[in-house]
């Protein structure tokens, strides 16, 4: 959490955010379990993680974040097949946790194994704020059927809440959802690390026109952060 705090912190001064990135992460008092991956992901920086992991890996190794938090640095970076590496090894290790798990089918997604990421689907759907909406939607868009991720989000939604309105909007195709979303949410209180962290959950590089965002747009510029995230994973329907 600190470090996403610290990536939007208007009270710092810009140009020092990039070199507190780098090396306030290999610090040995930062948290393993933080939303740093997310800022790192937007500022460029990733890999300045690297380090904390491998402690944690060493210092907890009865705790799958450690082992699980490289994955999805590596999925975030573009390097789907060296995640899955990464989240087999904590799945071998701590059997199935709906994090874990979602990891593992993003990766798989990444490398175009859509059957295998269908399967896992019923180890996340009942996981109501982070990873569940994507259970059943992300490997039936990614397939480019629409009718039926659709279908599958109603469901989830209908059961579950609203948690994955905005990247479901996304791998949907529908931008001007997406859109009309993002610029709510970023509206709210801590609006731009709200839109930070919900950015990269789909992996499909950015879920909505920046321009929809203003606040958050502004402390991107601020902060001297080119947006552009990666998409990992290609979903036919969406065209931006």
């Amino acid at each position: 959490m600190k470090a996403a705090i610290s990536l939007f912190d208007g009270a710092r001064p810009p140009s020092r955010l990039r070199y507190l990135m780098k090396h306030r992460l290999g610090t040995p008092l930062d948290a393993p379990y933080t939303f740093g991956d997310m800022a790192a992901a937007a500022a460029g920086v990733l890999e300045a993680l690297a380090p904390m992991w491998e402690r944690s890996m060493r210092c907890e190794p009865l705790s799958f974040i450690g082992w699980g938090n490289p994955g999805s640095a590596d999925i975030l970076s573009g390097k789907p097949q060296s995640g899955l590496d990464y989240i087999l090894a904590a799945r071998s290790r701590f059997g199935v946790h709906p994090s874990i798990s979602h990891w593992h089918q993003r990766a798989l997604l990444g490398l175009g194994r859509f059957k295998e990421a269908a399967a896992l689907a019923p180890e996340t759907i009942e996981e109501p704020d982070f990873y569940g909406w994507s259970a059943e939607v992300m490997p039936l868009a990614a397939q480019g059927k629409i009718d039926e991720a659709r279908a599958a989000l109603a469901r989830w939604k209908q059961s579950y809440g609203d948690a994955g309105d905005l990247p479901g909007a996304a791998v949907l195709g529908d931008r001007e959802e997406a859109n009309r979303l993002a610029a709510q949410l970023d509206a709210e209180p801590a609006g731009p690390f709200l839109v930070l962290i919900t950015a990269h959950e789909c992996s499909c590089g950015s879920p909505f026109d920046l321009d929809a965002t203003p606040n958050f747009k502004a402390r991107l510029k601020e902060a001297g952060i080119e947006w552009n995230p990666l998409s990992v994973i290609d979903f036919p329907a969406k065209d931006w």
